[in-house]
């Protein structure tokens, strides 16, 4: 069973400000946007970006070419419980979050991440 660390950046722009979920997978982080930061029993879409760099784990500060700033919004540990082509379900132990997370995608490739509550 996979377990590792996890954080959440808020990731603040000149036009927006999201939320990035990154998962410890190894050589790399798995990575999606979020729109809002996560919250018990709300369901919110969520965007599947590329591999991030594992220095974002720990890193706050600004981002090179002028894509913004990030900073921790919460970070902890977590144990994969499942996953599959369209979901990976994930009990996550943070300073904000704790509880199980779904992430899932459609063919379309959208996918949504709910927090149980």
């Amino acid at each position: 069973m996979r377990s590792g660390r996890f954080a959440i950046l808020e990731h603040r722009t000149s036009e927006a400000v999201h939320w990035d979920l990154l998962l410890d997978w190894g050589d790399v982080l798995r990575a999606w946007s979020l729109a809002q930061p996560p919250e018990p029993g709300r369901t919110i879409a969520a965007i599947m970006l590329p591999d991030h760099r594992k220095l974002y784990l720990d890193y706050e500060g600004p981002i090179s070419g002028d894509r913004g700033e990030v900073a921790q919004w919460d970070y902890g540990t977590f144990t994969l419980l499942d996953d599959t082509d369209r979901s990976l379900l994930v009990e996550l132990a943070g300073g904000k979050l704790s509880g199980r997370v779904e992430l899932s995608s459609d063919v379309k490739q959208e996918w949504l991440l709910k927090l149980e509550g």
